[in-house]
């Protein structure tokens, strides 16, 4: 997608909307700011341009861009040419033809993708602020924001894959290889309860659990089509490169 070097995903889904052309959403993208100089963006300034989440309107096309994760760091450098380049590859897989849709794209996944897969990656305790990832969403206009990056079941369905993709590479009697196993079975229960509005229950939380609060620099334990340790104090992270439900990853599409 040309949108950081991390892993990347698209997801698509009517529940986003219907856009009968893709002029207002080029629209929308052109409003986005552009430059490959890394931006400071942070949840509590008083700086629009640089306070997330954001969102980009042109007639009922809207662009929002937040950053989703069990832990926010309060900063996050992120790149605008990135940015822009990730509502490009949402509007290129769901919003032109044939599709007409709206979605969203995750981006930089590689940090979360490997806490989670790793022995540590207890979904039960706090993650580092470090595994946030930046969404980028195509929708029809919003009076909020839809946060598919922990709300959408396709995150729960991706994360579990990628859990799943790592656990075949342990023997099945290795102790690792099952404790992969049944976080990744864990996923796939949990997206079973997941919707992207209504009662909002995010993918980190255990399977049963009502609806999980997320504030930004807070921890939250327990508390759509989809394309491919944190200390005290301030937290910062650094990012300056990096069912009808369709799954395209990189190149290629399964549904």
């Amino acid at each position: 997608m040309g949108a950081f070097s991390g892993v990347n995903r698209v997801a698509c889904a009517k529940f986003y909307g219907v856009q009968k052309s893709s002029r207002d959403c080029l629209a929308a993208i052109r409003q986005m700011p552009s430059g490959d100089t890394p931006i400071i963006y942070n949840f509590n300034g008083y700086d629009r341009a640089t306070r997330l989440p954001q969102y980009y309107q042109s007639g009922d096309c809207m662009i929002q861009i937040e950053l989703a994760g069990p832990q926010l760091p309060l900063t996050i450098d992120l790149i605008p040419n990135e940015l822009k380049s990730m509502a490009a590859g949402v509007l290129e897989t769901c919003t032109k033809k044939p599709r007409y849709v709206g979605g969203f794209l995750a981006g930089d996944l590689g940090p979360i993708r490997q806490w989670i897969s790793s022995e540590p990656g207890d979904l039960d305790k706090p993650f580092p602020p470090s595994t946030a990832y930046p969404t980028v969403s195509i929708t029809t206009a919003q009076s909020d924001y839809i946060s598919p990056g922990n709300y959408d079941p396709a995150m729960a369905q991706m994360l579990a894959e990628f859990v799943f993709e790592t656990a075949r590479r342990y023997s099945p009697f290795s102790g690792l290889g099952d404790l992969l196993r049944k976080r990744a079975i864990r996923l796939v229960r949990k997206e079973e309860e997941m919707q992207p509005r209504g009662q909002r229950v995010a993918w980190w939380g255990r399977p049963g659990r009502g609806p999980t609060l997320l504030r930004p620099g807070e921890a939250a334990v327990n508390g759509t089509e989809v394309a491919e340790g944190g200390g005290g104090g301030v937290q910062t992270a650094r990012r300056t490169k990096r069912r009808k439900r369709v799954v395209v990853d990189g190149d290629q599409e399964r549904v």
